[in-house]
């Protein structure tokens, strides 16, 4: 039987990820409307943990949301002084508790060893999307500590600890588990902002370094640019105020596309293509990226 190709183009959509706040970042840097984390990279930041007691931020967690090292709970931000239980001292905020909530999202937030409620409580872990933006607010003090997704609130206590003694820079995007890093998880954010008491210490803007095109959070408060503290850099989402879906268009060629065969994807997260499409008398060759049919492999990523 002669073999048969398929073309695939790749068409910007109009649909927005995310209503977030715009800013007017200084010269030299591009606002992106998201970051994509990609399970390998993080920022170690400037601040310690006794800095702030208050964190939101709004961001999507995707199904692998667990951390790919195989370390089990995946962490939107801390630090912690000892990795045996009832030693540490820190603040951690775990987006991901795989003993909870298998491929769901289990959160819960600790302050000094004292563990705050957890989203996995409900049965809300088990049934929302993950790949849905939400809004996540923690509230770590002592004396008062609660987790609050989309304005609802999931977690509260009101322990009392004693003052942290805690000398390992806060880590964003990981734990810094006395200084091992642990627990990277697989999320695209469009904002992170720190607070101590109602002043805020840090807001943090997705950006784009003109200079090296690095990618990483901009913080409008220190004017300070943290790209990712690894050799790997996050995946950049679109400049805000843009598009942030692509449309995916086939020429079939005559041929029938597989069944659930994607048609857009999320910029900075991407889509596989590995279906196999049927044509009479013919056998599928590949999905090419070009009208001449020269770019062709069995899939396209």
């Amino acid at each position: 039987m002669r073999r048969f190709f398929v073309a695939i183009a790749l068409i910007f959509g109009i649909v927005s990820f995310g209503a977030t706040a715009s800013y007017a970042l200084p010269s030299g840097y591009t606002e992106l409307q998201y970051i994509v984390t990609n399970n390998d990279a993080y920022i170690i930041t400037d601040l310690m943990v006794n800095d702030f007691d208050r964190i939101t931020s709004r961001l999507t967690m995707y199904d692998n949301t667990s951390d790919v090292a195989g370390n089990g709970h995946a962490v939107l931000f801390g630090s912690s002084t000892s990795t045996t239980a009832g030693s540490q001292q820190g603040k951690v905020f775990k987006l991901y508790d795989p003993s909870s909530c298998s491929n769901r999202g289990g959160m819960t937030a600790g302050y000094n060893n004292l563990w705050v409620g957890s989203w996995s409580n409900t049965a809300l872990c088990k049934t929302t999307p993950l790949n849905t933006p939400i809004d996540v607010d923690v509230k770590i003090a002592s004396g008062e500590q609660w987790i609050k997704i989309d304005g609802t609130t999931y977690g509260s206590n009101s322990q009392t600890a004693g003052t942290l003694n805690n000398s390992y820079p806060v880590t964003l995007f990981a734990l810094n588990y006395a200084g091992v890093i642990k627990g990277i998880p697989h999320l695209a954010c469009e904002s992170v902002v720190f607070y101590s008491g109602n002043t805020m210490v840090r807001n943090l803007v997705p950006a784009k370094r003109n200079s090296d095109n690095a990618i990483g959070m901009y913080d409008t408060v220190s004017n300070t640019f943290f790209a990712s503290s690894t050799s790997s850099p996050f995946i950049a989402g679109p400049v805000a105020g843009q598009s942030s879906t692509a449309t995916i268009s086939y020429v079939m060629n005559g041929g029938t596309n597989y069944a659930n065969a994607p048609t857009s994807y999320v910029m900075g997260v991407g889509v596989t293509i590995d279906g196999v499409p049927t044509k009479s008398n013919k056998v599928f060759a590949g999905w090419c990226t070009d009208s001449a049919l020269t770019n062709c492999a069995m899939t396209q990523t």
